[in-house]
């Protein structure tokens, strides 16, 4: 599997700083994540680029709080299967409805791919109503855990509004939820209401939909929205929830995707092993009963016929047949022996 980077969020709106050397600025905060998917250690070179049309500046935030403009630096070094992140500020010098693209380019030295993330930050248009997400990043969610998170919703108008807010998860695997006492849905449809010329914090709560430690991935996004949705505009906000990982658990899901075979449509699983190989089989929540029912499931592509459970080693990948008639599909892959190394 090819290493792969992560930027979050990848569009988000110029808003003031309130505190330290940034009180009189306007920008964001943004994280940039490497994840190392190869068998080696390695360590990562970026540099960023600026490609307009809007105009800003990057820079980093030192232990004590001074800021320091950067375009370039080196992220690692990170161990097989790890990912690593820098936190990013930008600072935006630009007209209000004005845009800015840019471009996170990393290499691991000489003859590796290079990666690529590219995002957006655009100065709000005068009477728009801006969401943004909390500006410090929290430690990994554990298993159990329930986390409050707090989004900001901006009303810079004169008169009260009440706007729609979505917010929803990757994989599906965090439960979002208005309240500490209920288990969360993978997604949320709510209404805020918010006073003229003020700010209102809308509080979530989240939670893990995994069991036993078993992870879709190490890494979750929350894509959140407000006002109306146009199929083609893009997100918001996006904000990135790291797991925290079981001790003991030898493998994790890297990736997912579907393929076609003739006797019909599978999930196809890409599993990255520590210790190998090892038995596995995959069970997927019955949305009705909210019981976990094991699937029949084969290698891909080196079967021809499903199994209750398979010999999985480093590079394999893992494919199932979806239950049908479920508008969507939570799935946790289960270790059932020992690794063999």
């Amino acid at each position: 599997m090819p290493d792969c980077c992560i930027l979050t969020p990848e569009k988000t709106f110029c808003c003031p700083f309130n505190e330290g050397e940034l009180a009189d600025k306007q920008g964001a905060k943004i994280r940039y994540t490497v994840c190392n998917k190869s068998g080696k250690e390695k360590t990562y070179e970026w540099k960023v680029e600026n490609l307009g049309p809007g105009s800003i500046i990057f820079a980093q935030e030192d232990a004590v709080g001074a800021i320091t403009v950067v375009s370039n630096g080196s992220i690692g070094p990170v161990p097989p299967g790890g990912c690593a992140s820098i936190d990013l500020i930008i600072l935006c010098e630009m007209e209000p409805g004005q845009c800015a693209n840019y471009v996170i380019r990393t290499l691991a030295g000489p003859g590796e791919p290079e990666l690529v993330c590219r995002g957006e930050i655009c100065m709000p248009e005068p009477g728009v109503v801006v969401l943004k997400g909390p500006d410090e990043d929290s430690g990994d969610l554990g298993a159990g855990e329930v986390r409050p998170f707090e989004y900001h919703l901006v009303n810079p108008t004169g008169k009260a509004v009440e706007i729609p807010v979505t917010i929803a998860s990757s994989y599906g695997a965090i439960g979002i939820s208005l309240s500490r006492e209920e288990p969360g849905e993978s997604a949320l449809e709510t209404i805020v209401k918010i006073p003229a010329r003020s700010e209102t914090i809308l509080t979530v709560y989240l939670t893990r939909l995994d069991r036993d430690g078993v992870l879709p991935s190490d890494m979750i996004r929350l894509f959140a929205n407000a006002g109306e949705r146009e199929e083609s505009r893009s997100d918001d906000h996006v904000s990135s929830i790291t797991l925290a990982r079981s001790v003991g658990v030898p493998f994790r899901v890297i990736d997912f995707g579907c393929v076609n075979f003739p006797q019909g449509e599978f999930v196809r699983l890409d599993l990255f092993l520590e210790k190998g190989p090892i038995e596995m089989i995959v069970e997927e929540l019955n949305l009705e009963t909210r019981e976990w029912e094991q699937v029949p499931i084969r290698l891909a592509p080196d079967d021809a016929s499903n199994k209750a459970a398979v010999i999985l080693d480093a590079g394999h990948q893992v494919i199932y047949s979806p239950q049908m008639g479920q508008t969507r599909g939570i799935f946790r892959v289960v270790c059932t022996d020992e690794p063999k190394n």
